[in-house]
């Protein structure tokens, strides 16, 4: 079964997706402030009877923490989305997370990303990313090219590259580095499309070839 990928999502309407990424907001907010509520009225409920109704409470504690924590994740992968989709900077939101995507903390964690990936060819390798190993062979060497040009400061990328970037280690369904069932020249789409996000200040930097890493 064929799976689109990435690059075959219908662009989101601006509007509604900011709209979107507002309700989120607020909502992760509120249930943060419940969740916030809760904890302490449990604390204060235990604190006055052991066995009395504190426990539910707690419990219903920890469900708004989660609530809160899956709208989080929800409006991230939104954000990252527009982001990648290129034409959404004017959304305050969006610019402020393609800035953040640019962190040497941000690309830090995405060039670890990219190393586990391919860190998950070894024999009896304990990797918790879910990539599809094959599709990690056949392209392991532009991977870690990769990998080492986001770790570099030296090299620039536009905030589309670094989102498709992150998009392909954190997408199961439409990475094609993930799901077999996606295109497999879907990933040889999306790395053109990053490596040419990629610039270096001058030829003299001495920016590797991205068959260097070839094996």
């Amino acid at each position: 079964m064929v799976m689109p990928g990435l690059l075959d999502q219908r662009p989101l309407d601006l509007r509604a997706a900011e709209d979107r990424l507002s309700e989120l907001a607020t909502r992760g907010r509120q249930l943060l402030g419940i969740g916030l509520l809760l904890s302490v009225l449990c604390a204060l409920m235990v604190a006055a009877s052991p066995s009395g109704p504190g426990v539910p409470v707690g419990l219903g504690a920890v469900a708004a923490f989660a609530l809160a924590g899956l709208a989080r994740s929800d409006r991230r992968r939104m954000l990252v989305r527009l982001v990648a989709q290129g034409d959404a900077l004017t959304i305050g939101a969006v610019r402020a997370h393609a800035d953040q995507l640019a962190t040497p903390r941000e690309r830090g964690r995405l060039a670890r990303g990219l190393r586990l990936a391919v860190r998950s060819l070894e024999p009896n390798a304990r990797i918790q990313l879910m990539v599809d190993a094959a599709r990690v062979d056949d392209f392991a060497h532009r991977l870690i090219w990769l990998a080492e040009a986001v770790a570099d400061r030296r090299a620039r990328f536009s905030p589309q590259a670094l989102a498709l970037c992150g998009q392909l280690l954190h997408d199961p369904m439409r990475s094609p580095l993930c799901n077999p069932h996606v295109p497999e020249r879907e990933l040889a789409r999306v790395l053109d499309l990053v490596e040419q996000g990629c610039t270096w200040p001058s030829p003299v930097s001495a920016a590797p070839a991205a068959g260097a890493y070839a094996r």
